[in-house]
C-alpha cells in the first residue's frame, strides 16, 4: 500500500517537451490474500536535458523515501544511469554518411533528437560517434505499432546505400 500511495504522488508521462517520467515494474508479495512485506518499483526518466533529468529523478526518490517514513516503513532507492544522453552535429561523421546516404537514394532525411534508448547511447558514451536511424514506423511503442510495407523496402535500400557510403570513407 506504501508503494501505491507513492506511485500515485509520481508525475508520470510526458512533463515537457524533452522529458517523460514513468514506472515500468511493480512487483511483490507471495499470494493474493497477503499484503506483501516488500514491493519493488522500478522507474525510467529521461531527458535531453541533464539538469531536468537530475530534478526529475530527486523528486521520485525524495516522494518515496517521504511516503515510506510517513507510513512507518522504509525505502531503498537506487538511481541508476542506464543510456547517457548524447548529441551529435549535422557535420559529424555519422550523420553527413547518413544524409549521403539517404540522398543518394532520392530520401531526404529529417534530422531530430528523440527520447529513445539504444546502442548508439552506450557507444556514444565511450566516444564512439553513432546516430540511430529511424525507419518510418508509426504509432511506436503501442500495440497499434506498423510501418508500411514501402518504408520497410526503403530501409533496406538505406542500408544498403549506408554500408557503400560508409565502404568509401578513408580511414585516418
Amino acid at each position: 500500500m506504501v508503494g501505491g500511495k507513492a506511485l500515485a504522488e509520481l508525475k508520470q508521462g510526458r512533463l515537457d517537451e524533452e522529458t517523460t517520467a514513468n514506472v515500468g515494474i511493480i512487483k511483490g508479495g507471495q499470494a493474493t490474500n497477503v499484503v506483501p512485506d516488500r514491493v519493488e518499483i522500478v522507474c525510467e526518466a529521461r531527458s535531453h536535458n541533464m539538469d531536468k533529468l537530475q530534478k526529475v529523478t530527486q523528486d521520485m526518490k525524495e516522494t518515496f523515501e517521504r511516503v515510506a517514513k510517513e507510513n512507518g516503513a522504509q525505502a531503498e532507492v537506487k538511481v541508476i544511469e542506464d543510456f547517457v544522453a548524447y548529441a551529435l552535429k549535422e557535420d559529424s561523421q555519422p550523420v553527413s554518411l547518413a544524409v549521403k546516404a539517404a540522398a543518394s537514394i532520392n530520401l531526404k532525411p529529417q534530422l531530430e533528437a528523440t527520447g529513445g534508448g539504444s546502442d548508439a547511447n552506450v557507444f556514444n558514451s565511450f566516444g564512439i560517434p553513432t546516430a540511430v536511424m529511424g525507419m518510418g514506423m508509426s504509432k511506436v511503442h503501442t500495440t497499434e505499432e506498423f510501418i508500411k510495407e514501402e518504408e520497410l523496402y526503403q530501409g533496406a535500400e538505406l542500408a544498403i546505400a549506408l554500408i557503400q557510403a560508409a565502404a568509401k570513407v578513408k580511414k585516418a
